[in-house]
């Protein structure tokens, strides 16, 4: 009769030093699931240093590591930029020195004149309004001198004429703020004629000054004086005014200190 083997169920049934196989197989189980918890465990495991394994200490490292023997470790060195800046102090030559370059370049002044101008300024001098200009230019673009200064003053514009009488004159400043100085200016002889033509066209304007900035003084054309002499019919300022076509105003403008009735043949001036 031909033996039939033995099922799964009698294998492990059988015994083994007195033990089922079972029990041998569940052994065995346990046993390699341990050693594969053990090797994944290893395999996670950080890298030990020589901080945390005593084995990596110098001390217990190998006498092959002595071809390191002398090298130290060297600290990298922190760059200090300031070592290699070079502090530069302005000084008011400095300062002098590009306004003048800068006023040649620009147009604003001659080199010599610049140079001039700039070093009144420094010196704390009285500047001309010309050389105020250059110093107020200078200092809208460069700013202040960089050194602190004692400030002198600044001259008042010149008078300027602005055109050919009869034309219209604003007054500017201290310069041209009086008749007599705009006679000066426009005719260049003050003479006691001439600022009474001037008085006669701006009757609104008073006999003296001086005049407020912005002032329009009107500048006639000038004239030789003309004259008229009273007679016994005509000889009041009422009458002489009419008869030449001007105003009591303006005849006692043009003749100061007349009295109102005149004596025949007194010469008056009415133009």
């Amino acid at each position: 009769m031909t033996d039939v083997p033995e099922g799964p169920k009698g294998f492990f049934s059988k015994k083994l030093f007195g033990v089922q196989v079972l029990y041998w197989a569940a052994i065995l189980v346990l046993v390699l699931a341990y050693f594969a918890w053990k090797m994944r465990t290893a395999d996670s495991a950080p890298a030990a240093d020589a901080e945390t394994d005593p084995a990596l200490a110098p001390e217990n490292m190998d006498d092959s590591a002595g071809i390191y023997d002398g090298f130290q470790a060297q600290a990298t060195p922190t760059y200090d930029a300031t070592k290699d800046v070079t502090t530069t102090v302005d000084t008011n030559d400095a300062w002098a020195k590009r306004v003048v370059e800068w006023s040649a370049q620009t147009g604003l002044a001659g080199a010599g004149e610049a140079q001039l101008a700039i070093q009144k300024y420094l010196n704390g001098d009285q500047l001309s309004f010309d050389e105020g200009r250059i110093r107020d230019a200078a200092i809208a673009h460069f700013g202040a001198p960089p050194e602190p200064i004692t400030v002198g003053g600044t001259d008042p514009e010149g008078a300027k004429r602005q055109g050919t009488p009869p034309t219209f004159h604003t007054v500017k400043g201290v310069n041209d703020n009086t008749y007599t100085k705009l006679v000066n200016l426009y005719w260049g002889s003050a003479s006691n004629d001439r600022i009474d033509l001037i008085q006669n066209a701006n009757h609104s304007l008073g006999k003296s000054g001086p005049f407020p900035v912005g002032t329009r003084v009107m500048v006639p054309a000038y004239h030789a004086p003309k004259y008229y002499r009273s007679t016994k019919k005509i000889n009041t300022l009422k009458e002489i005014a009419a008869k030449n076509s001007t105003s009591v105003t303006a005849l006692r403008i043009l003749n100061d200190g007349i009295k109102d009735t005149l004596k025949s043949g007194t010469k008056v001036r009415v133009a």
